[in-house]
């Protein structure tokens, strides 16, 4: 089973996220200011889900699947930031 979310960290929180996840997600960065966010969006299988929701690395949870992505980083006041390669 899976479930949909969308889950925000904050840079200092990069690796934790990673390790309870997968490398491969929380790979798009935010910025808001000077400070740095990782991102990650859409369906966490459950074992993935329990641990980033049973941990305190948490900036922003949103699990209502209706909300695009965009709308949650544009009302944080947040920005994408564009890697070139």
């Amino acid at each position: 089973m899976s479930t949909f979310a969308t889950v925000i960290v904050t840079k200092a929180n990069l690796a934790t996220a990673q390790e309870l996840t997968s490398p491969n997600q929380f790979t798009t960065e935010l910025k808001k200011g000077f400070s740095k966010y990782y991102i990650s969006s859409g369906y966490f299988n459950q074992e993935h889900y329990d641990a980033l929701l049973s941990s305190d690395i948490l900036h922003t949870f949103i699990t209502d699947d209706t909300e695009r992505p965009t709308k949650t980083i544009a009302d944080l006041g947040m920005t994408v930031v564009t890697v070139e390669d």
